[in-house]
């Protein structure tokens, strides 16, 4: 990867986690693939003020594009899931790099 494909992707990487949501949605997400309402509910539970899902629905582009998660439709569950594409994040700031290390969830619905 190029040096400016790197810091591209580090500026996405870094605005998605730039909030307290987006990191707990990360977390959620470790757990295995769920819809915007099962993130949305787990989110109330754990005391997030999350009033409208079209806010949950920007966090997880927000995600998505950066490539920290991924979406697709789940055939058992008949819904669109988001799903973590990467088991740990490791940023080294005095180095500019990122090191995503990819999941080794399956994913059986796609």
């Amino acid at each position: 990867m190029m040096r400016e494909e790197k810091e591209s992707n580090l500026a996405y990487v870094m605005r998605a986690l730039d909030s307290n949501v987006r990191r707990m949605i990360m977390l959620l997400a470790l757990d295995g693939p769920k819809t915007s309402m099962d993130y949305k509910e787990e989110l109330v539970k754990r005391g997030y003020d999350v009033k409208y899902k079209e806010s949950i629905y920007k966090d997880l582009q927000l995600l998505v594009e950066a490539g920290l998660v991924e979406k697709y439709y789940d055939k058992e569950k008949k819904a669109i899931v988001y799903g973590s594409t990467v088991d740990t994040v490791v940023f080294d700031l005095l180095k500019w790099s990122l090191d995503l290390k990819e999941s080794v969830t399956e994913r059986s619905a796609k």
